[in-house]
């Protein structure tokens, strides 16, 4: 279920704010053409689901379609609105500034100004931790779909890391499992990594898309994990 981020707890969550406005629209104009459903948080309310309908490069701006929940709603206003959805294993939230009925009558659409700056959210179970730029980790996955080059590490703990899949090469359903080598500063450490999620990173660039894939990591040797527990010691003090 769609639900609105606490950023006060910010070890459960990894945030990107995002203030590119051609990456913005960018972004939504893929979450119109693929059907995203979006939510609106409304103070002390259940959210209320809807879908993009235009997106207004010129006037900077989004048309939201009616629903029915519409009609659950006394009165809108930008107080205490955010608006949030899930899209490619990744959440989009931001809050309203501007909330407005577009057409007259009880069925209207909606329009509302896009954000200056919005978050793109990743879930995580544990807080990982950064590579240095002075280390190279990389990690191989040993699968007869994938392309066995290696992957860059962006991040890792004892439970899980972050893979960068630059060309979308990692095509898996989350669950499923591989076995994989993960190289370190001075170990080869063979696991099985299983997919968690695969977050979204937009480059208006070229109009592409890279993948921050999400892992968990099991089927390590006690000398396998003595060996990460040793680098992710190392990390602490860097």
């Amino acid at each position: 279920m769609t639900s609105l981020v606490n950023f006060s707890d910010p070890c459960d969550y990894e945030e990107f704010r995002i203030t590119t406005q051609e990456h913005i629209v960018l972004m939504f104009q893929t979450i119109q053409r693929e059907q995203a459903p979006l939510f609106l948080f409304f103070s002390d309310d259940v959210p209320i689901k809807t879908r993009i309908k235009h997106v207004d490069e010129v006037n900077h701006s989004l048309v939201l379609g009616y629903t029915d929940e519409m009609l659950t709603v006394q009165h809108i206003n930008a107080s205490g609105v955010f608006l949030v959805v899930d899209h490619a294993h990744t959440q989009v939230q931001f809050h309203v500034d501007g909330f407005a009925q577009q057409t007259s009558g009880p069925q209207g659409d909606y329009l509302i100004d896009l954000p200056n700056s919005l978050y793109l959210i990743q879930r995580r179970n544990s807080l990982r931790r950064p590579i240095p730029d002075q280390d190279k980790v990389v990690c191989r996955l040993e699968s007869s779909h994938i392309d066995t080059t290696s992957f860059t590490v962006l991040d890792i703990s004892d439970k899980g890391m972050a893979l960068l899949d630059q060309d979308g090469r990692i095509e898996a359903e989350e669950g499923e499992s591989f076995d994989a080598v993960l190289t370190i500063p001075g170990h080869d450490i063979k696991l099985i990594l299983t997919l968690a999620n695969r977050f979204t990173i937009y480059i208006p660039e070229g109009n592409r898309r890279m993948f921050r894939i999400g892992c968990t990591l099991s089927g390590m040797s006690e000398q396998a994990q003595a060996s990460l527990a040793q680098y992710l010691s190392k990390l602490n003090y860097e």
